[in-house]
């Protein structure tokens, strides 16, 4: 009987070792698809960064050139209020509005 009873004992804590390592390796899957999953994000998040950036990069070259254009109509509008008429007195200025 005590090799019966030896027997279903090591059977037994086989058994619970064959379980635990079942769930390790369960575990371990899914750590893997997590990992991969976390990397795909990564990917997505890197994608997304990088047409921020050239997004940045027009917006930010977009207002050097509105910058560029607001400096030339400033000359301009010094350039009109400075100017002289024929006779060499300065002209009336007079306030701009927009045209329809």
């Amino acid at each position: 009987m005590a090799a019966v009873e030896k027997a279903e004992k090591v059977a037994q804590e086989k058994s619970t070792q064959g379980k635990n390592l079942g769930s390790q390796v369960d575990n371990t899957l899914d750590d893997l698809t997590d990992t991969e999953a976390l990397r795909t994000k990564v990917d997505k998040m890197e994608v997304t960064l990088g047409e921020l950036d050239v997004t940045v990069t027009h917006l930010s070259t977009g207002q050097h050139t509105l910058n560029q254009e607001v400096r030339l109509i400033r000359e301009m509008l010094e350039q009109l209020l400075h100017a002289k008429t024929g006779d060499g007195h300065a002209a009336q200025s007079e306030p701009l509005t927009a045209q329809p």
